[in-house]
């Protein structure tokens, strides 16, 4: 399964299964419109049946955290996506160059499209006029995704001077392409992205893949920068010229990326205390 099927999988499960156990109850009665609308919506139209299989230990808001109840969901699918042959490679210093330049080309694109994803997301906060910006919680959503455009815009920076310093092409042909173009596994993930972040969705459910998407990258970097300490491979070692090892691998696994993560992750226990 690829990390885009985790990622739909992700979002599939959290709307049909744990809002209605979790993030419903968690909501408080006073919470921005658009989020009670999804609360509303789903005390509606989504009902336990005598087969629908809930977690009991999910239904109370002191219960496990409900990103790592999502990433039990299908924890073996999961490591297969962040654990993919590819990063194997990757991590062992046998990804070739154009190997490399095939898939940031690809990565570079799905950066593009992120920015106008986090736009999205941010038309969908309504920002309180009575709250001072640390006390309120769409405030400190909404720096959290000012922080995700800034780092988005440094992510392509970064590529663009890494593709340049290691000789690597950023318009290069996937296996089977006559032409750079967008495959149909990236276009899956821009649709994903406007699906989640479109004008009949709410903020919460693009929060959702946010962290999904952002995860997914993150363990699957983690895996293969864990590999090339396993393997004592220098950062200049590679057979993709030390781009991976020196600029890469290093950012996509750094203290502050892991930060980013874990606050998009944190959100949703807020929803719990948050009381406007």
């Amino acid at each position: 399964m690829t990390q885009l099927q985790i990622m739909n999988l992700c979002v599939d499960q959290t709307l049909h299964d744990l809002l209605y156990v979790n993030v419903r109850s968690m909501m408080p009665a006073d919470c921005p419109r658009e989020v009670l609308g999804v609360r509303d919506r789903f005390q509606a139209d989504v009902r336990p049946s005598s087969n629908h299989h809930t977690n009991p230990t999910m239904a109370s808001p002191h219960a496990s955290l409900l990103t790592h109840h999502l990433l039990a969901l299908s924890q073996p699918s999961f490591d297969a996506a962040t654990q993919h042959p590819f990063l194997h490679a990757a991590g062992t210093g046998t990804l070739p160059k154009h190997a490399l330049s095939a898939w940031l080309s690809q990565d570079r694109l799905y950066a593009q499209s992120y920015i106008r994803f986090i736009g999205l997301l941010l038309s969908k906060t309504r920002l309180p006029s009575s709250q001072t910006t640390q006390s309120s919680l769409q405030w400190r959503i909404t720096d959290m995704l000012i922080e995700a455009l800034t780092n988005i815009r440094r992510e392509i920076q970064l590529f663009e001077k890494t593709a340049a310093d290691y000789e690597l092409d950023l318009q290069t042909p996937w296996e089977g392409q006559e032409s750079f173009e967008m495959t149909h596994v990236t276009r899956g993930y821009v649709d994903l992205f406007m699906s989640a972040a479109g004008p009949g969705t709410s903020l919460l459910e693009g929060l959702v893949v946010l962290w999904a998407t952002e995860k997914c990258y993150f363990e699957a970097w983690t895996y293969a920068g864990r590999l090339r300490l396993e393997g004592n491979l220098k950062q200049g070692d590679g057979a993709d010229g030390g781009a991976l090892g020196k600029e890469l691998i290093p950012n996509w696994t750094s203290a502050e990326f892991a930060a980013f993560v874990g606050t998009i992750g944190g959100w949703w226990m807020s929803w719990g205390k948050w009381r406007g």
